[in-house]
């Protein structure tokens, strides 16, 4: 494990504000999720299926698109103001005593973490879905004994922090693995896949993998859906339409079958109609959302931001708008693999225009990117925020990518429409 890198980290400081505040965590059983790729449409394909049983769920996911607020969701929508403003107000005492305290000052992402646990135990929830911040082994959710943990494909991502390989990444993401719990396993390299069965077997966990054990058979897009087939355990289920779009989401959704079967196992009541009506109403914006902008120009949203998650889009693309001139615009923030991210890129558009989103310090200047990009695109400019970038850009196709940030910033500034479909789904 990586623990010079991260020492930063402590599982004690989240733990000894729970503690304080009656160990919420311990109130509500979770289904707890970690992974490089996936971990956050595997959570809501869970979340819903979960929603459309008839069970008072909760999610808490993250990063956020224009509002804190959508990290903490409950019954199908997010915490309301005046419900996080009455949270935060009843915790700000605990958080100021231990502002400071010789285990180190509580982060931005463990305050968030302590109150969504407060606020789902608050709530009288029945069952929460988690997923992991960064990590796992040391991620301020750990604290939790979860029903079951789910792990989806390990890439490279935050290296500087979790390990410069495969193997060391995947170890710290199977530090959610409990003993006697089952854990998922989404489609893994053998590096990453070696590593966690050795942890599930080192810990007594039971493991199931996804890719073997539900069968999938994707027919493409469908009138704006991707359609496929899902073969479970006990459930199969023919002409699935999704509304999460692209090959990666039929392996997300098998991802979150083989967890709901796991639950169904321990005596959760989930029907198969349920869970295909769940499968079907997932939805994420910003992820490979196609919208009309206001100028009649089509454009996609699609928060990628790692290589890998990069050669997703590009296949996405591809497939979409075949032969079509797309236009990228791009702002990614620092700590983010720009080269990697530009060449899994480079065949798929026609001219980049580099941005930065206005809403994170970690954004990249456009002109730092601009010098990455142009070693792998003849057409590249420089805009210095995301509604001009959109406004400027050339051509009718474009697509908003690098960032969650950003994208959050195309879809509230340049797209009043789907901005306004997103506040009434989430609830905002």
């Amino acid at each position: 494990m990586n623990a010079g890198v991260l020492r930063g980290f402590n599982l004690q400081r989240v733990e000894r504000v729970l503690r304080a505040i009656g160990d919420p965590h311990k109130r509500v059983p979770a289904v707890h999720i970690a992974g490089t790729k996936g971990k956050g449409s595997t959570a809501t394909f869970i979340y819903r299926v979960l929603l459309a049983a008839g069970h008072a769920a909760g999610l808490y996911t993250q990063p956020h698109l224009v509002s804190p607020r959508e990290r903490f969701q409950a019954r199908g929508a997010c915490i309301t103001k005046p419900e996080m403003a009455r949270i935060l107000g009843d915790l700000l005492p605990v958080f100021e005593e231990h502002r400071e305290s010789d285990l180190g000052r509580l982060t931005f992402y463990e305050v968030y973490t302590v109150m969504v646990f407060a606020y789902f135990a608050q709530a009288e929830l029945d069952i929460a879905v988690l997923e992991v911040g960064l990590g796992g082994r040391l991620d301020a959710t750990n604290v939790v004994d979860p029903l079951v943990s789910v792990i989806t494909t390990v890439d490279f991502d935050h290296v500087e922090v979790l390990g410069s390989t495969l193997a060391e990444i995947a170890g710290e993401k199977a530090g959610i693995i409990k003993p006697a719990r089952p854990v998922v396993m989404g489609y893994q390299r053998t590096a990453a896949e070696k590593v966690i069965r050795g942890v599930a077997r080192s810990v007594g966990a039971p493991l199931v993998d996804a890719r073997a054990d539900v069968g999938t058979a994707r027919a493409g897009p469908v009138s704006g859906r991707e359609a496929c087939h899902l073969a479970g355990r006990s459930v199969r289920l023919e002409d699935v339409r999704l509304r999460l779009i692209g090959s990666h989401q039929v392996e997300n959704a098998a991802i979150a079958l083989a967890v709901v079967e796991c639950l169904r196992d321990r005596g959760w009541a989930i029907g198969d109609a349920e869970i295909r009506r769940g499968l079907e109403q997932a939805r994420i914006h910003g992820r490979f959302q196609a919208i009309d902008l206001p100028d009649g120009r089509a454009c996609v949203l699609d928060a990628a931001h790692t290589p890998g998650s990069a050669a997703v889009l590009a296949r996405a693309l591809g497939e979409a708008y075949n032969g079509e001139h797309i236009t990228l615009i791009v702002g990614m923030s620092s700590d983010k693999d720009a080269e990697g991210f530009a060449q899994a890129l480079a065949s798929s558009a026609s001219h980049v225009v580099l941005t930065r989103a206005g809403s994170t310090p970690r954004a990249s200047a456009p002109e730092d990117l601009a010098v990455v990009f142009r070693r792998h695109f003849r057409s590249v400019s420089v805009e210095r925020s995301t509604p001009v970038a959109v406004a400027k850009a050339p051509g009718e196709t474009l697509c908003v990518t690098g960032s969650v940030y950003v994208v959050g910033d195309a879809l509230r500034a340049v797209a009043p429409d789907a901005y306004a479909e997103f506040r009434r789904e989430v609830g905002l």
